[in-house]
């Protein structure tokens, strides 16, 4: 990006392909929702509900709400054949700097994807959120009617790629509800082909007493198993959780933070310790633990723990933003507790006060990957969300898994 804060749209990523991984992920986005929310919840709804999360809102632009300002600036003419420059490097000499800001509608996002057709020109251009912005600077010695010229041109190559971007979305948005209809009904007929496991292998599935007649997911074995790699010599199997199992507990959390999201003037009043244990009565009306206690157990104020021989197994943190030496103290935290050496963890950041939320996303990475116990980043699927590995405080040689969750629950002043 240049000085002016402008730099070429359209370019970062494929609409096509986007796309094509939106649609193709479908039945993996159906098969993460928990097993007793899937069977709760009606067809309606599931589809409602990752049809709003999928659905890609094309940009609209309000030319008529536009605003501009102008001031003075320099401008550097080095480059200008026009004019005889005798030395090199920059040479600033007076000018205009125009500013159009225009607002919007849609999926920011799109602003540097590129449609499956285009040019070979660029626009160019600044997107914020809700609003784009055109800067234009030329010398003092400028015609006036060069800004004008200069931004029609601009705007007209924009409208272009636009309308190219939503000859691909609008069919991609029809289509997508009955696509999520296939998915949802393909693991309706595969949970309905396998209902009857009990009458044929002749033993009752085990249920917690006082929470629905749903399947839950037991830990109580997996917990003290040894861990799915080979111990090192003189070393003894240590507990952990499976990574199955790590990503479902992690689609737990995804799911109830999103339904923060979803009603955020509901849950935006709660502190962070109340934050935590919905998520730990959520967590506790699944999992069950060794001996019918709860899996999972609060620690402090903001921490839930899977904990065996008083070490923890699983272990995540719930903090609200309010910037990024707060995250790295969350981090701190959860790097300081006693675990075994798979310890797998979760950072949980909830926004109640900022207004721009996109900001948040940028800062909230970075401030981890700053961390003086980073170690690397791995892939991770979902928007909002980012996995890391980190060295243990008291032992270089132990890694820990942290999977970090950002949600969105501001509501408003």
């Amino acid at each position: 990006m240049n000085r002016y804060m402008q730099e070429y749209l359209f370019e970062k990523y494929e609409l096509g392909e986007s796309l094509r991984n939106i649609e193709t992920g479908i039945p993996q986005e159906v098969d993460t929702i928990p097993e007793g929310q899937f069977l709760e919840a009606s067809d309606e709804q599931i589809v409602e509900h990752l049809e709003s999360r999928l659905r890609i809102e094309p940009i609209t632009l309000y030319e008529d709400k536009a605003t501009m300002e102008d001031y003075e600036t320099k401008v550097d003419v080095a480059g200008d054949r026009q004019r005889y420059i005798r030395e090199h490097g920059p040479f600033y000499i007076p000018g205009r700097e125009v500013k159009i800001y225009i607002p919007y509608t849609g999926d920011k996002k799109l602003w540097h994807t590129r449609p499956s057709s285009h040019f070979m020109v660029l626009p160019t251009g600044y997107a914020e959120e809700n609003q784009l912005i055109i800067t234009i600077v030329k010398p003092h010695d400028a015609n006036k009617g060069s800004f004008k010229e200069e931004f029609d041109r601009n705007m007209d190559l924009i409208k272009k790629y636009l309308e190219n971007q939503k000859q691909e979305i609008d069919p991609f948005n029809y289509q997508l509800k009955q696509k999520i209809e296939n998915a949802v009904k393909a693991r309706r007929e595969r949970i309905e082909r396998h209902s009857g496991l009990t009458k044929v292998i002749g033993i009752p599935l085990r249920r917690k007493n006082g929470v629905p007649d749903i399947e839950k997911i037991k830990l109580e074995r997996n917990i003290i198993k040894p861990l799915p790699k080979p111990s090192r010599k003189g070393s003894q199997p240590e507990p952990g959780i499976t990574e199955q199992q790590y990503e479902d507990i992690l689609s737990l959390i995804r799911h109830q933070g999103r339904s923060f999201e979803q009603a955020p003037k509901t849950y935006a009043i709660h502190d962070e310790e109340e934050l935590r244990n919905i998520m730990l009565a959520n967590l506790n009306s699944i999992y069950q633990g060794e001996a019918n206690s709860e899996a999972f157990r609060a620690a402090g104020k903001t921490d839930i723990k899977i904990e065996a021989k008083d070490r923890s197994a699983f272990v995540a943190e719930g903090k609200v933003w309010t910037g990024s030496k707060r995250a790295g103290e969350a981090i701190d935290q959860l790097l300081s507790y006693t675990t075994w050496r798979d310890c797998k963890s979760a950072l949980i950041m909830f926004n109640k006060n900022v207004a721009n939320f996109s900001d948040i996303q940028v800062k909230l990475p970075a401030a981890l990957q700053r961390h003086k116990l980073y170690k690397r980043e791995i892939s991770c699927q979902y928007q909002g969300e980012w996995r890391y590995i980190f060295r243990s405080q008291d032992d270089d040689n132990k890694e820990i898994t942290v999977h970090v969750f950002l949600f969105n629950m501001y509501a408003g002043k």
